[in-house]
């Protein structure tokens, strides 16, 4: 019985858990030669996900089978990553072709490209990249580089959108300067986040949410490089340092 409330507790606290440690490094100079290339771009995305109830459903009936032979962490382990990963994502693609949701990390990208030029003078021009980044891109040269990467994007009943977004800079060596990672819930602001109210009206509310999401995230990532974070930021911070999604 010990067990199975704890499970119970588990799934509720999940839906607006973030995944991963907590990345936050402040600038380590504070000057950068103007006559240097400054970069931003971004990687591909996580996968857009849904969770409904009958997820839920599915987690608890995959523990209970589970959990007999594995122990409570097996069968929660298994219930998340081997079942209900995939019809979450099915779900979301679901979403995002119904509603044709638009690129949130392009969202992330734009906006962070825009207050990054307005808010550090003195810095170069910033060049944004439209294209994915990928693993083996090379810049090189006296260019630094900015990467965005949208981690995870959910939503689900419990807390709305999730959205975690990582940001990382490097200088031309490789060598890494700056990083933040900024998880953005609706229900640490109050927004709508039942998943009925943001898919009415062909998602009118999810799509606000996301342009909301991305000018939060990108004032964040500006503020941190200022090492002045707004006083308005309701930046929360990350409850579970597990392994990096």
């Amino acid at each position: 019985m010990r067990k199975l409330l704890w499970f119970f507790a588990a799934l509720l606290l999940e839906g607006c858990m973030a995944y991963g440690q907590v990345y936050d490094k402040p600038l380590l100079l504070k000057h950068i030669n103007p006559t240097n290339s400054l970069h931003v771009a971004r990687r591909e995305p996580a996968n857009f996900q849904k969770t409904t109830s009958a997820t839920w459903a599915l987690k608890l009936a995959v523990y209970t089978v589970a959990v007999g032979g594995a122990g409570v962490l097996g069968g929660a382990a298994a219930g998340y990553s081997g079942y209900s990963e995939p019809i979450e994502t099915a779900q979301g693609n679901a979403l995002v072709q119904r509603c044709s949701i638009p690129d949130y990390s392009k969202f992330v990208l734009n906006e962070f490209g825009k207050r990054l030029k307005d808010s550090l003078p003195g810095w170069p021009e910033p060049i944004i990249d439209e294209e994915f980044l990928s693993e083996d891109s090379k810049y090189g040269g006296t260019t630094y580089l900015i990467i965005l990467n949208v981690r995870r994007l959910r939503v689900d009943n419990s807390c709305g959108l999730l959205a975690i977004t990582n940001g990382r800079m490097v200088d031309p060596s490789g060598q890494v300067l700056w990083e933040r990672e900024f998880v953005y819930r609706s229900s640490d602001l109050s927004r709508p986040q039942s998943i009925e109210e943001l898919e009415a009206s062909n998602c009118y509310l999810l799509k606000e949410e996301l342009y909301f999401a991305a000018e939060k995230t990108a004032a964040d990532f500006v503020g941190h490089l200022k090492s002045e974070i707004p006083s308005n930021s309701e930046h929360p911070t990350i409850e579970s340092a597990t392994k990096r999604d």
